[in-house]
């Protein structure tokens, strides 16, 4: 079994901006995905990241019916996340909030 460690560091992550990010998985689609909530995306949508389609333009509704992914689930995706959006710190979130959409929508 892995394990996911995620360090985190003043000194490393001081002058990066902080990305939030949400991880779902939605037993019905057999689909493991990111949920980058404060990227742009049209209203009622979210960007989302998964291995296959990497970013793509998602209903807020159907992230919302997957379940939260474990640790173990996401490690991989993460890792890639990382990959991709190395100038930046990524925030493991567990849920929404009102914020990051107020955010997403700010012009």
């Amino acid at each position: 079994m892995q394990t996911l460690v995620v360090y985190a560091t003043e000194e490393v992550h001081m002058n990066k901006p902080k990305v939030p990010v949400i991880f779902r998985y939605s037993v019905r689609e057999n689909d493991l995905f990111a949920v980058l909530p404060t990227l742009p995306a049209a209203e009622g949508c979210s960007v989302m990241y998964s291995h296959v389609g990497q970013h793509s333009e998602g209903t807020d509704a159907y992230w919302r019916k997957s379940r939260p992914a474990t640790r173990v689930e996401f490690a991989d995706l993460y890792r890639e996340l990382c990959g991709v959006y190395g100038d930046c710190t990524l925030v493991l979130r567990s849920r929404d909030c009102a914020a990051y959409r107020k955010e997403r929508w700010a012009p």
